[in-house]
Formats: structure tokens, C-alpha cells, sequence
């Protein structure tokens, strides 16, 4: 599986760093945002077989990186809301054994939130303005957000956007 996740990442991040890329010149973006779709459903098929029968990859059995790579790609399988649901209970019940990292969780938790149309604990979710800006998708209680992005050990939401603008401002300069 550790094979199977490097090259799944591999592809995962080629295709989004590809059309991250390419957003000023003129390609034809439906055709990669095909591609990508692709790549996200033919990882979201190999994780599920490996997550059925092996359940989640934990920090104590897998290390860090393995777990952290395994979430990534999950994250990705937002046409399978399901499997998030699933994979999210699994990291759950291995939160308080500290075998799954708090940031990952969260993450998650407000990706399978936002897919069900509601709205998110952490404040880890963006859309973007017509100007593209960013800004935070709809929260749950927003004037405690920090607190809880803090016992997840996240940053504050105000450096979250600040991020992302950061990002930005790098990729259009690439």
C-alpha cells in the first residue's frame, strides 16, 4: 500500500499543481479538471478496497506520513461522501489514542460537512469571490471558531486566509 499511496499522491498533486499552473495561459481546463476527476475516482476505488479491509491507516501501525497521505487522498473523494463518512468515523475512535493527527480530522470533518450541505466546525473550507478571494464557507458558531481550530492545533482563521492569499500570490507569480 505504502507504493500505491506514493504514486496515487504523485498523481493527486501532478494534475492539481498542473491546472494551479496553467490558470493564465489557455488550455483547456474543462479537459484537466476531467483529468483530475479521474485521477480522484481511480484513488478513491483503491483506497476504499484497502480501507474494507484494513481499516484506517493509523500513526502507531503506519507512521505519520502514511496516515497523513491516506487522509489527503480522501479528501479527494468528495463524489464518494460515503467513504468520507466512514473513513472520518474511523479516525473518530483513534483521535483519543492520538493515532490519527487532529488537524487531519478536522479537515475532514468540515470536508463531509460541507459535501452534506452543512456547515463546518473548524473553518477549514474555502470558496473564492468572483475576484477570486477566499473566504470561509459557512460555519457553526463563528465567533468560537479559534478556539476549537486551536485544540485542533490549527491556526487562527484570520492566518488560515492570510495562508491562502500567500499561496496565491505565489502560484500567479509561477
Amino acid at each position: 500500500m505504502k507504493t500505491d499511496l506514493k504514486v496515487m499522491y504523485k498523481k493527486d498533486q501532478d494534475i492539481q499543481n498542473l491546472i494551479i499552473n496553467t490558470s493564465n495561459e489557455k488550455v483547456d481546463k474543462s479537459e484537466l479538471e476531467r483529468k483530475k476527476y479521474a485521477i480522484f475516482k481511480t484513488n478513491c476505488s483503491t483506497l476504499k478496497n484497502y480501507f474494507e479491509e484494513y481499516g484506517y491507516p493509523t500513526i502507531n501501525h503506519n507512521g505519520k506520513k502514511i496516515s497523513h497521505t491516506f487522509w489527503l487522498l480522501v479528501q479527494h473523494c468528495d463524489h464518494d461522501i460515503d467513504f468520507q463518512k466512514s473513513v472520518l468515523k474511523a479516525m473518530k475512535s483513534e483521535l483519543k489514542n492520538n493515532n490519527v493527527a487532529k488537524v487531519d480530522y478536522a479537515y475532514l470533518y468540515d470536508r463531509v460537512q460541507i459535501n452534506n450541505g452543512k456547515k463546518q466546525l473548524y473553518g477549514t473550507q474555502v470558496g473564492y469571490d468572483e475576484n477570486y478571494n477566499p473566504y470561509i464557507k459557512e460555519l457553526i458558531n463563528p465567533s468560537t471558531v479559534n478556539k476549537r481550530r486551536k485544540a485542533m492545533g490549527l491556526n487562527t482563521i484570520e492566518e488560515y486566509i492570510e495562508e491562502i492569499r500567500k499561496i496565491q500570490t505565489m502560484n500567479s507569480k509561477s
